[in-house]
């Protein structure tokens, strides 16, 4: 049950994560063209709110539950998983989306920099590319999730022929006449 729990938190986590940097990088964007100043004051408080209120508290919490998750699975359920890499290919598009989140952070730092210009160009690239990494690591987990379902079940097929092996006969069947068919 816990597991479920986590693996929910895991998910809604990576949701507000992938979500507050989208939603930071659009406003970087349109910050990064804006020239009044009292405007860029406004969009440089909404992107802070985003990216530190739903992108970093999204990344935490998906990072935490994303951990707690393989402590408690341990990492000998990943076996089948990992034998085609699928696991390792998440990992690394998964820390390629941990900097392209610091990098987000540098061109926040660069907007509240009223001295230097920033391309809009460069937050829409951004916004395009962690897109990118959202889409390409779901598709990535689906062998995963389907592996270890396959494992499960096959787990499940055993423990049930060894209780059955094992459990002595019912009294149906003992009392039934063994009599063979015709």
């Amino acid at each position: 049950m816990l597991d479920l729990w986590l693996k929910a938190f895991h998910f809604v986590g990576l949701i507000f994560w992938v979500g507050g940097l989208l939603v930071t990088t659009r406003i970087c964007a349109i910050h990064a063209a804006e020239v009044d100043a009292a405007m860029r004051d406004r969009y440089h408080a909404l992107e802070k709110r985003f990216y530190w209120g739903m992108g970093t508290a999204g990344f935490l919490l998906a990072l935490v539950t994303g951990v707690w998750l393989l402590a408690n699975q341990g990492f000998g359920q990943l076996d089948a998983a990992t034998q085609g890499g699928a696991f390792h290919i998440k990992l690394t598009l998964v820390a390629l989306l941990i900097v392209v989140h610091f990098m987000v952070l540098g061109g926040l730092k660069r907007l509240a920099d009223t001295q230097e210009q920033v391309s809009p160009g460069k937050f829409k690239a951004y916004h395009v590319f962690i897109s990118i990494l959202m889409l390409a690591s779901l598709i990535v987990v689906l062998p995963i999730r389907q592996a270890m379902y396959e494992k499960k079940v096959q787990q499940n097929a055993e423990e049930a022929a060894e209780n059955a092996a094992e459990a002595p006969p019912t009294e149906s069947e003992a009392s039934a006449p063994n009599t063979p068919n015709p």
